[in-house]
């Protein structure tokens, strides 16, 4: 597990590449057959100066292939991911919570010394992935039924119905 000082990336305007495999992605929902792939975070630190105020900035980019269960026909759906976001990074959760609302130009953590940036992927990759993942039209012929136009129980009822 890497863990990083957010604040010194910032400091120095550095970049830090990471690799993480999906198997190792425990919060993800993912498919049973899980194919082994590089999941490529980068983060970027940069301060600006903004309306007389200092921030601290880390740009995200995450980037690769996740592995998704379809939820009608439970097969693997392949999903390429690439994101980017731009967080500010504060020192102290009380600082974060003293700044209006309407000064917030981007989302906001609160970042330490001993960072764990999977924590990070994770959640930019949950707020990315859809709720409930299927295909565009499932592998299966039981689900293609879905786009046909299905007759109304009512008229069905109609056909018993004696004249």
């Amino acid at each position: 597990m890497h863990h990083i000082n957010l604040f010194s990336l910032i400091e120095n305007n550095g970049i830090v590449e990471l690799n993480y495999l999906n198997q190792d992605l425990k919060r993800l929902p993912q498919a049973d057959n899980i194919i082994d792939n590089n999941i490529k975070l980068t983060l970027r630190g940069e301060t600006i100066d903004q309306n007389g105020r200092t921030q601290n900035l880390i740009h995200i980019n995450i980037s690769g292939l996740f592995f998704l269960k379809c939820q009608r026909c439970e097969n693997c759906i392949e999903k390429k991911i690439h994101i980017t976001n731009t967080l500010e990074v504060f020192y102290t959760q009380s600082t974060l919570e003293k700044l209006p609302i309407e000064q917030e130009n981007f989302d906001s953590i609160v970042g330490s010394k001993e960072y764990n940036p999977q924590e990070l992927l994770e959640e930019e990759i949950l707020l990315n992935l859809p709720a409930f993942p299927t295909h565009d039209v499932c592998p299966t012929h039981d689900y293609y039924a879905k786009t046909q136009e299905v007759e109304s129980p009512f008229a069905i009822l109609k056909k018993l119905k004696p004249n």
